[in-house]
């Protein structure tokens, strides 16, 4: 049976952590083993984005295994707007690790857009190795816009949707609070948050006179527009 060692073994309901799952699923399902275990003989691996345990993943590459990064965007905040000292070092960290892996380790890029590759190239010029484009699919016989999920009635509805929404990366919220704004002058709008927001955001988000904010089951806020 193939064998695919995936790390890092990113939890949670979001973004990477929601591809992972997925991703594993389909692969069981086509008879393929998962690991995670970077000590373990592999015919790939596949690293989503950058990992931790970058000593473990060179020893793979000198055991002349076949690795597979799999990039997003580069972290970018701190360099438009000051984003507190905790998370500019996490960033120009976490830049340096992708860059690294892609750079010395990886034998195969795939960027999930052209977008984000034009952006990787830009930044850090091309990849020494081949790479590929591909887009994140939805299956839609699971997720679909008819039945339960269908438009509600008496107002549109938006959906913003990202593993974390705090600290530093709140300035996607409040565009889509903008952009909600801008929309509410034509119709009436819910706006409706599925990922983590700190308290503080919360706390002003409760201040707005535009929105009432109700928090639901975790971690989804909902924002309901109230102009006629």
């Amino acid at each position: 049976m193939p064998r695919i060692c995936i790390v890092p073994r990113v939890e949670g309901l979001a973004g990477v952590a929601s591809f992972r799952l997925k991703f594993e699923d389909g692969l069981r399902a086509r008879g393929v083993d998962v690991t995670h275990d970077l000590s373990q003989q592999v015919d790939v691996i596949l690293v989503l984005a950058g990992t931790r345990h970058v000593l473990a993943l060179q020893r793979a590459h000198r055991r002349g295994q076949r690795i597979v990064q799999r990039l997003d965007g580069v972290n970018w905040v701190h360099r438009a707007r000051w984003a507190g000292l905790r998370y500019t070092i996490r960033a120009v960290y976490g830049n340096a690790n992708l860059a690294h892996i892609r750079k010395r380790l990886a034998d195969h890029i795939i960027y999930q857009s052209n977008f984000i590759k034009g952006w990787w190239e830009d930044w850090y010029r091309p990849a020494p190795v081949p790479s590929s484009v591909i887009l994140n699919g939805v299956d839609l016989n699971q997720y679909t816009p008819n039945g339960l999920h269908e438009r509600p009635s008496g107002h549109d509805r938006l959906l913003i949707v990202e593993g974390s929404l705090a600290g530093a990366q709140d300035s996607g919220l409040y565009s889509a609070i903008k952009l909600a704004e801008e929309l509410s002058h034509k119709s009436r709008i819910e706006l409706v948050v599925v990922g983590h927001v700190d308290k503080r955001t919360q706390n002003i988000l409760k201040k707005q006179t535009v929105f009432r904010t109700i928090r639901r089951d975790p971690p989804c806020v909902a924002l309901y527009d109230f102009r006629e």
